[in-house]
């Protein structure tokens, strides 16, 4: 069971480009917020994962809405390189 995690700045940008994050409160490893989103190839299938971990003590919805842009953005320029078109 993971956590829904409304992002409002994000999903005004494209909401498109947030369909794939996984956020994780917890339910991975205690104390522990987790965003994660995947890396895709030439062919469209799942090449790898990119993801950021913090500490939950240090994650507040702000910091939780930064680790989302990062690792979206970074995961889609991987993706990028690998040939995935969108």
């Amino acid at each position: 069971m993971f956590s829904a995690v409304i992002l409002p700045n994000c999903a005004k940008r494209n909401p498109k480009e947030y369909r794939y994050l996984l956020i994780s409160l917890g339910e991975l490893e205690a104390g522990l917020v987790t965003v994660a989103a995947p890396i895709f190839n030439a062919k469209s299938e799942v090449a790898g994962c990119m993801f950021i971990v913090a500490p939950s003590v240090r994650a507040d919805y702000n910091v939780i809405e930064k680790m989302s842009e990062a690792t979206r953005r970074h995961a889609a320029e991987l993706s990028h390189l690998l040939g995935y078109a969108t």
